[in-house]
């Protein structure tokens, strides 16, 4: 059976690109940069230079309502001691102290925000007061009224580390993150989007349509995904839509385009690689389209990870004005 002719968009849209260290295709995060996608030729263009900042490397993006970018990104947090025992130099007794930075580290979920203009980002401080964790996973969306949703796995008393946990977000306190649910099967969640009236949508990661477990190695899920549509109404919960995406076309992340369609960016491996490509799903079946490669220079752009295409809102109806 033919696939579809290639769709192609309108307008520009945002993604991390992620610096690909020679002969190390897997490795992610080694140095980070904000960059613009044409949706209409897949033509990227970088912002800035490549950093090596954690905060940089989000794993999402999304429009706020005012038109601001913001992102997710994994961190490795404060040491949670404050110094360790060390044994004396005669190997007895444990007498000395080693200085703050020796001790247990701990993962944290930053909430970011970027200057589209120049790639810069700043920190707006850990989600919840938890640790958290969300590998290349996670997902970020404001509703039209402004309410921030992020999917991590937190290790708060609600999502209990184990899966992947709806919160709803205050960006100006991360750390008074509301729980609102957890995906009872415990897979990978993948992007968050929503549209006027449209509910949230994300990506579940599947291994041969089945779910997976949330502690597994995502280098070996070689399955399929399927979209999901979240109700976060606690309890939160992500319900399938339609069947499997196309099998080997992995889908990192989904942002709604201001004319309703359902943009994707994703590639044929679960880490990006060997080339990025752009599609759009059927959000009634989930069914794709595949749309651009991604291009930079006149070759392919492999590491990108979020994709922000436009600010959430929803159509102003005007009522008939009845005169007499």
């Amino acid at each position: 059976m033919a696939e579809s002719p290639p769709v192609t968009g309108s307008g520009t849209a945002y993604t991390v690109e992620t610096q690909v260290p020679a002969g190390i295709p897997e490795f992610f995060g080694t140095a980070c940069r904000l960059a613009r996608i044409d949706l209409a030729t897949g033509d990227v263009t970088p912002l800035g230079p490549y950093v090596k900042d954690e905060l940089r490397c989000a794993t999402d993006l999304a429009f706020s309502p005012g038109g601001a970018l913001y992102g997710i990104a994994g961190v490795e947090g404060e040491d949670d001691e404050e110094s360790v025992e060390l044994p004396s130099v005669d190997g007895t007794t444990p007498t000395t102290e080693a200085p703050a930075g020796l001790g247990e580290s701990i993962d944290e979920v930053h909430l970011v925000r970027f200057d589209t203009a120049t790639g810069a980002v700043t920190d707006l401080g850990a989600i919840g007061t938890a640790e958290a964790w969300i590998g290349l996973a996670g997902g970020l969306t404001f509703d039209p009224s402004g309410n921030l949703y992020v999917y991590m796995a937190g290790d708060d008393p609600g999502c209990d580390g184990d899966a992947f946990c709806l919160y709803r977000v205050d960006p100006a306190n991360p750390a008074s993150a509301t729980f609102l649910g957890k995906d009872p099967q415990e897979t990978y969640l993948f992007g968050l989007t929503t549209a006027c009236n449209a509910g949230l949508y994300t990506i579940e990661l599947l291994e041969s349509g089945s779910s997976i477990d949330a502690t597994a190695d995502i280098l070996a899920v070689i399955g399929g995904e399927q979209l999901d549509i979240v109700n976060p109404t606690p309890p939160a919960k992500a319900t399938a839509v339609g069947g499997l995406i196309g099998k080997g076309r992995f889908v990192q992340s989904i942002d709604f385009a201001a004319d309703g369609s359902l943009w994707a960016l994703g590639s044929t491996s679960p880490r990006g690689y060997p080339r990025a490509q752009l599609s759009v799903l059927d959000r009634a079946t989930g069914a794709q389209t595949m749309g651009p490669v991604l291009i930079r220079g006149g070759e392919g752009v492999s590491a990108v990870f979020g994709l922000a295409i436009s600010s959430p809102s929803c159509p102003v109806e005007i009522q008939p004005n009845f005169t007499g």
